[in-house]
């Protein structure tokens, strides 16, 4: 197995280390060993597949419903 640090990870998601240590808090990518964060490959391909909106989701304001 190949196995990424978050330096490695971001690179290879074109994300910043930020964003990847995020995903890796909420449980969407990686493990936790120790106090590193280790990133698999095979896996990271998997997410990088998912196409993804950019930025925020849009707030939702109480009350207002679909049009």
């Amino acid at each position: 197995m190949d196995w990424l640090d978050v330096h490695q990870a971001a690179e290879f998601l074109e994300l910043s280390e930020q964003r990847v240590r995020q995903l890796a808090k909420d449980g969407r990518i990686g493990m936790k060993v120790g106090y590193r964060w280790l990133f698999n490959r095979a896996k990271l391909e998997e997410f990088a597949k998912v196409p993804r909106q950019a930025g925020r989701p849009v707030a939702r304001v109480e009350g207002e419903e679909d049009e």
